[in-house]
């Protein structure tokens, strides 16, 4: 699929989506509680379709209503279980320790683009804990049961591994620990594991930086009330939108969120945008932008549209520790130079780090490269371009926010999608 987008002035009033990574964390310990639970403030999207579609195969049922999932157990045996975790790198390293936890024999499948991500670190650490794997990328069986002991993981990859393994290891027999060797990245996705973890009622102490004490033999509460917070990850574009086009108000976002793509309302304001927050909404008002110098160690997913916002900013922005975007849904150091290139604007790498010259984007046809956030940060570069612009494979946008084109056809964007 292509859109087509003519440049035009955008604005106005949205809500943000439910957070995914709440919703992945908070289905997956509703299902090991054993109970059934009910998940409101939720919307599908490819990503959480491969987490249900797990928790259907290992353990029961989810029932899905308007904004609203409902994980029920079930009796019946599951034989021949096949875990298809699709394109979601979450799924799939949430789900290895798990399974394994629960002494599942499974056979573990996902599409090309997830065949690609790193996963031999995990696998390595729950083969030296009891766990029988047949391979070191998807697709994969796994069989035996995972013991309780002393896990450690490397940190530098994804912070997945960690998320995967503080779920499964409370309910062991025993006692465990978890040591993250070298740098931890995207440490803010692990204190929003402890957060959810937390509310179902499981303990996990934090020893120092780098290790956790994990009791064991613990169990999953059921919990009611369950509502997932707004997502500050896809929340950032219509931020953006606002920075770079017209006055545009983001609703339904929590201030005091561990989320770590909180961190795009700073950036904004460091960039000189006006930034009105009222409630728990945000209201981003364009101002000519001025280059800043970021890190991009613990937020990753927001890089995609603050290369935008440096794009149109005055004067060399930095990026710091870009090398950890070349393991994402695709290449997306290689996917956001070759875009922003194709829209006029100069970048140059060098050692772990992204120079963005800011300019002013030119028309433009590029490629998602199968990267929902490749589809949203070309929409957005798109509204403030000088002529029509394409984007192709628009798909790609499905993994998280299927409604992204309405949406964005809502706040006034002329696109024309087929």
């Amino acid at each position: 699929m292509k859109a087509t987008i003519t440049p035009n002035l955008m604005g106005g009033k949205i809500n943000s989506i439910p957070s995914k990574s709440y919703a992945h964390r908070m289905l997956l310990c509703a299902m090991l509680s054993g109970k059934e639970v009910e998940l409101n403030g939720v919307t599908g999207s490819k990503d959480i379709e491969a987490t249900i579609n797990c928790i259907k195969a290992l353990y029961g049922d989810v029932e899905i209503k308007p904004n609203k999932y409902i994980v029920k157990p079930t009796n019946k045996e599951r034989n021949d279980i096949v875990l298809d975790c699709i394109e979601s790198g979450s799924t799939l390293r949430f789900i290895l320790p798990i399974a394994l936890a629960l002494g599942k024999s499974c056979k573990v499948i996902g599409k090309e683009g997830l065949q690609k991500r790193p996963l031999k670190d995990l696998l390595d650490v729950l083969r030296e804990h009891g766990a029988t794997i047949d391979a070191d990328s998807l697709p994969l069986n796994i069989s035996g049961k995972l013991l309780p002991g002393d896990y450690k993981i490397n940190g530098s990859v994804s912070s997945q591994y960690i998320t995967g393994l503080m779920l499964a290891l409370p309910i062991l027999e025993k006692d465990s620990t978890i040591t993250i060797l070298g740098d931890v990245v995207s440490s803010k996705y692990i204190e929003i594991t402890l957060d959810v973890l937390k509310y179902f009622g499981i303990s996990i102490e934090k020893v120092d930086n780098n290790s956790y004490y994990v009791p064991g033999n613990q169990k999953y509460l059921n919990k009611t009330d369950l509502h997932v917070q707004g997502d500050w990850s896809n929340a950032a574009f219509w931020l953006a939108l606002g920075a770079l086009n017209g006055e545009t108000q983001v609703n339904n976002l929590y201030f005091d969120s561990v989320q770590g793509d909180r961190e795009i309302l700073q950036i904004i304001m460091d960039m000189g945008a006006k930034v009105a927050i009222r409630g728990d909404n945000v209201i981003v008002s364009k101002k000519k932008l001025h280059s800043i110098e970021i890190d991009c160690k613990d937020i990753p997913d927001l890089m995609p549209i603050v290369s935008v916002l440096m794009a149109s900013a005055d004067g060399i922005s930095v990026i710091k520790n870009v090398d950890r975007l070349k393991i994402k849904e695709t290449d997306r150091l290689k996917a956001i130079m070759e875009n922003l290139s194709k829209m006029g604007i100069q970048t140059r790498y060098q050692a772990n780090e992204l120079l963005i010259l800011g300019g002013k984007i030119k028309a433009f046809n590029v490629d998602s490269f199968n990267d929902h956030r490749m589809v949203m940060m070309a929409a957005i570069a798109a509204s403030i371009a000088d002529k029509e612009c394409t984007i192709d494979n628009i798909e790609a946008v499905d993994k998280s926010y299927p409604n992204f084109f309405e949406d964005y056809k809502k706040l006034g964007g002329k696109v024309n999608v087929k």
